[in-house]
């Protein structure tokens, strides 16, 4: 079971002071590790995940999970939409009411957790649900759902996390991209090892109740995208339908449409929680030896999950 308590150990006591250091006032630095799988959470989490467990799954229900700032926010929006005839003036609406974080709770020290949980029993079909815990860790009926997973190349993903821990006050990090990278690498961060989180999904790539969407193909290939998701999670849209849907997550007009959480939440001069939308930032973060490092860390990581898709390793390297 993934909530035994003794498989959570403390963060070793140099990585917790640093944190403290570098993530001043965020709620995010009292965390523990599952050392077997490199997983990284809250403590506050630990008494939340029998419940999550025992989440009562609708056959309808969609689970988007992803590493962190891999394109989790774009994929639920594709998902609502579709799943909701391409109602663009409620998605316009805040997206909370709309989709429900597993997590959220702990990432937002929510007191009344049990009650959040409760509620999204009464959420009407079809619910969109996102998460970014490991696979023994969500509903134990999951598969009887609709999962789409999403990656995302590890560069950006490291450079788009980044961001997002300097915007948040929930994160309030406030180091260079340098440090925050070690972090990244040494699997210290929230939500731990990005290779272990994609290793957890990629054997079920194949799974008639697995999608696996790269944000990459996204970025290229919008309306590709759409089609893909609407045919794998059983909706039929009019060709206006499918316009509406891509016109609404064009990236200008969907960062202002994306109401994502509290702005009061976000440290000023920290940009939004929809920052660019491109692939290939992480050129303007690392350089030189940096970037060699990452992509030599790439090739093992890839060569231990057996990924040898030729599509797929371009993402990376």
């Amino acid at each position: 079971m993934s909530d035994k308590r003794e498989e959570w150990e403390e963060v070793e006591q140099k990585v917790k002071q640093d944190m403290e250091e570098l993530f001043v006032g965020g709620k995010m630095t009292d965390l523990v590790v599952r050392k077997k799988d490199m997983m990284v959470v809250p403590r506050s989490l630990l008494p939340m995940l029998d419940t999550i467990r025992q989440l009562k799954v609708r056959k309808d229900d969609i689970f988007i999970l992803s590493y962190p700032k891999c394109g989790t926010t774009l994929t639920m929006e594709l998902a609502w939409l579709i799943s909701h005839e391409a109602d663009v003036q409620t998605a316009k609406n805040s997206r909370g009411s709309r989709c429900a974080f597993l997590e959220a709770p702990a990432i937002l020290g929510l007191t009344d957790w049990k009650d959040y949980y409760t509620n999204l029993d009464s959420i009407p079909s079809p619910r969109v649900f996102n998460s970014h815990l490991r696979l023994d860790m969500l509903p134990t009926d999951l598969m009887s759902a609709k999962v789409v997973f999403v990656g995302r190349g590890v560069k950006d993903c490291a450079v788009s996390y980044y961001h997002h821990n300097r915007l948040l006050k929930c994160h309030n990090y406030n180091g260079s991209f340098a440090t925050f990278s070690s972090f990244f690498k040494s699997n210290h961060l929230p939500f731990g090892s990005y290779w272990k989180m994609l290793g957890s999904f990629w054997p079920l790539r194949n799974h008639p109740h697995v999608q696996m969407l790269w944000y990459e193909d996204m970025v290229m290939d919008m309306a590709g995208t759409i089609n893909t998701l609407s045919t794998f999670l059983g909706y039929s849209l009019t060709e206006e339908q499918m316009e509406m849907v891509e016109q609404f997550v064009e990236f200008d007009k969907y960062k202002e449409n994306c109401q994502l959480g509290n702005k009061t939440q976000w440290n000023q001069g920290e940009g939004h929680f929809v920052r660019k939308g491109k692939v290939g930032d992480w050129r303007n973060y690392m350089q030189g030896d940096m970037a060699d490092e990452w992509d030599v860390w790439a090739r093992g990581e890839l060569a231990k999950l057996s990924i040898k898709e030729e599509k797929v390793l371009k993402i990376f390297i």
